[in-house]
Formats: structure tokens, sequence, C-alpha cells
């Protein structure tokens, strides 16, 4: 099982989206797909047709923070995912109400990885899980450090979303140093002197950089029209075919049988 998490610390940088087609892409490939939506805002589990509940994974993850909760076995993890209208893609959808997911978290011992531990409940039962992750840089965004095997980042030509990579680089630099991360290129406007520019100079000195360039593109808006991913209403499309190669390029840097970090021991005395 390959955990990836799409996550910069900057909204509006197209995470969803990278996420729900390329949890589609991976799930039309043969892979057995979770997506799991860490955002409040619960926009990955709309757009593929899931519904937020009164269990979904901010209550698994804060399980025990308040009196008489305990820790949710494996069998409660599964019951809180959602089947959608693809085969081998499954949803573990935000809760209805997430706004004190934070604030749970930080009551509880080690937070930083219960994440991980709930992934590890589900090992074995699927091969790739896609986290979209909310744009902080709170306990939740550290408990996608620990629990992740790399990070996808999506980056939009611009200097403020490069800012963001950098401080995104520091915190990773402190809390998973041997996290790979790999940049991407969202919502590209090649007619746009800017957007070239920057990406040049930034393939220069970053080797790690996707070699695939996510367009900016009217197909990707009409997600939320059809609430599904864009290959599946507009499979020529530039933005399918980017989606399409975004996933090949990411299973070339996927060992076949990762060496994931959900089997390592959680280290009580390590601190959380």
């Amino acid at each position: 099982m390959h955990v990836v998490g799409v996550y910069l610390p900057k909204g509006g940088v197209g995470k969803t989206a990278i996420a729900v087609n390329l949890a589609h892409t991976a799930a039309v490939a043969g892979e057995r797909v979770l997506l799991i939506d860490l955002d409040p805002q619960g926009a990955a589990a709309w757009l593929l047709g899931c519904t937020p509940g009164s269990r979904g994974v901010a209550g698994l993850l804060a399980a025990g923070a308040g009196e008489g909760r305990r820790l949710a076995p494996g069998e409660a993890v599964a019951s809180a995912v959602q089947a959608t209208a693809w085969p081998r893609l499954h949803v573990l959808p935000m809760d209805l109400d997430a706004r004190h997911l934070e604030a749970d978290l930080a009551r509880l011992d080690h937070p930083r990885r219960r994440l991980r531990r709930l992934l590890a409940e589900l090992a074995g039962r699927y091969d790739r899980i896609v986290l979209d992750c909310a744009p902080s840089m709170a306990l939740l965004a550290d408990a996608v450090l620990k629990a992740a095997d790399a990070l996808l980042v999506p980056l939009v030509p611009s200097h403020l979303s490069l800012a963001a990579w950098e401080r995104l680089r520091e915190l990773c630099a402190e809390r998973a140093p041997e996290l790979p991360l790999w940049p991407v290129f969202s919502l590209v406007d090649r007619r746009r002197a800017l957007h070239r520019d920057l990406i040049t100079a930034f393939a220069r000195v970053h080797p790690t950089l996707m070699p695939v360039y996510l367009p900016s593109a009217a197909a990707v808006e009409r997600m939320g029209e059809h609430r599904a991913p864009v290959a599946t209403f507009a499979a020529g499309s530039p933005a399918a075919r980017a989606f399409s190669e975004l996933y090949r390029c990411l299973l070339a840097r996927t060992p076949a049988q990762p060496n994931g970090r959900l089997g390592e021991a959680d280290g009580s005395a390590a601190a959380g």
C-alpha cells in the first residue's frame, strides 16, 4: 500500500482536482484506491458523489478525545468508507461537522501519529491511498507528514505559490527529512510569459519536479457540474491527458513493494 499526500500550505493550487483525478486514474488502471478527504470543506468526497456523515475521518482521528470515546477498531474505519460510482475507488469523507478536529487532536497523546495508525487499519485492503489535504500547517498537516510515503506538491506558477513551497521544504526538513517531495505545476497557462519563465527556472534547480504540466482548463472547472473526474466526461481533453500522464509519472516513482512507513513501530516514547 502506497500513501501519497497532495499537499501545499496554500489554497487555490488545484490540490482537490489533482487528488480526485489521480485517484480515479489509478482505479481505472486496476489499483484498489482509497481517497481520504482531510479538508474540512469536503470537496474531494463531494466531487466523487459521496456525502459527509456523522462519522468520517475526523471522528476516527479524534476518537478518544472526549469522555467515553475510544479508539475505533478497523471495522469502524472500514464502515466509514463509502463506495463511488467507479469500481475499485472508495472514499473516506470528512465529517459533516469537523470544526473541532484540531482541538480534539490537541487533547490526545501523540496526535501526529493518529493518521498513520488509522491507515494501518486499512493495510492489505488498498493498493494506493490518496490524501487530499487542507492548506494548513497545523497538527493534521504534521500527521500527514508522518503517514505519507510521498507528497505530491501542486504549485501554481506564481511567486506566492513558490514561497509556500519553500515553507513546506523547511517544515519537512524539520519534521520529515526523508519524505520525498514531488512538485507538479498546475493551473498552467503556457501562453503567459510569467508561467513559462517560473517553470523553466524552477525545473533547473529541482530535479524531482514532475515532468507534466496540468493546464488551467474549463474541463477541470466543470468537475463540479458533473461531480465526476475529468476523464469521465472529457476523456480527450488536454486536462484528462495531463492527469493520466501524472499518474504514469507517479507510478514510475512508486516502488513495486513500497517500504511504507505504516509498518514502523509507533514508539510511544517519541514526541507526538
